[in-house]
């Protein structure tokens, strides 16, 4: 409600996704190399402000990572092996 006030509309949330769905995202740096694989799994926890960039939870290097270019799994979460 505050937003439709200030701005006189309804704001867009159409990039809002579920926190806590597994995501793939696109692994870059200089370390990449030409057969490497591209994508790395992470778990979405948040947004940046301006709400274009995807905060995640890398699982395998255990610590954040922002990227843009994220396919996100609505709905399906990790859950933890049994031993």
């Amino acid at each position: 409600m505050p937003y439709e006030i200030k701005h006189g509309r309804k704001p867009d949330i159409s990039m809002i996704r579920v926190w806590g769905s597994i995501a793939w995202y696109k692994a870059k740096g200089p370390n990449t190399l030409k057969l490497d694989l591209r994508a790395r799994k992470a778990i979405l926890i948040g947004y940046t402000d301006n709400a274009e960039v995807y905060k995640l939870w890398d699982l395998e290097l255990r610590k954040v990572v922002y990227s843009r270019d994220v396919k996100i799994f609505e709905g399906v979460f990790a859950t933890r092996k049994k031993n």
